[in-house]
């Protein structure tokens, strides 16, 4: 039998979470609407290649190129997995480049997933932020599907971005 997390183990939990967005040092909140039913997984795929995509907007088709230190870095949470799937994402966008890519990411997002929603912003309170996106964390299936994108491994197996 799986043994249940206990409330003191899951504020633990999402307080550690909290330390983990604020470690990255957001300043930009996202939030990536799915349009339509679909798995946790594949919300975290479609994100990781919008991700991808941000980075070829802001820098060029050799983006993987570039020092590490001008990537995003992101993390998100998966809520609503029954009705109105949305991941809340906190991001740190280094570079003017990288703000200008995400402020303009809802036709990139709305190609990538059709009918799904996209806002962006700067983010002024990255604890409170770090605390309302970690808010359904004491879901299993939440827990399990964070997404956390850092600048891509391009020594493995990668898809091309168009």
């Amino acid at each position: 039998m799986e043994r249940r997390n206990t409330n003191a183990e899951l504020k633990i939990e999402r307080a550690a979470f909290v330390e983990l967005v604020m470690g990255i040092r957001p300043n930009s909140l996202i939030t990536l609407g799915a349009g339509s039913s679909c798995k946790p997984e594949i919300l975290n795929a479609k994100a990781e290649f919008f991700f991808k995509r941000m980075h070829r907007e802001a820098y060029g088709r050799n983006w993987h190129m570039r020092d590490s230190a001008e990537s995003i870095v992101a993390i998100g949470f998966i809520e609503h997995l029954n009705s109105n799937m949305h991941m809340h994402v906190a991001a740190r966008a280094p570079t003017p480049y990288a703000r200008s890519a995400l402020d303009g990411g809802a036709q990139v997002w709305g190609e990538i997933r059709r009918g799904g929603h996209y806002h962006y912003e700067g983010l002024k309170d990255p604890e409170a932020y770090g605390r309302y996106i970690t808010k359904e964390l004491w879901k299993e299936e939440v827990r399990a599907s964070v997404f956390i994108f850092t600048r891509p491994d391009m020594r493995g197996p990668h898809r091309k971005i168009q």
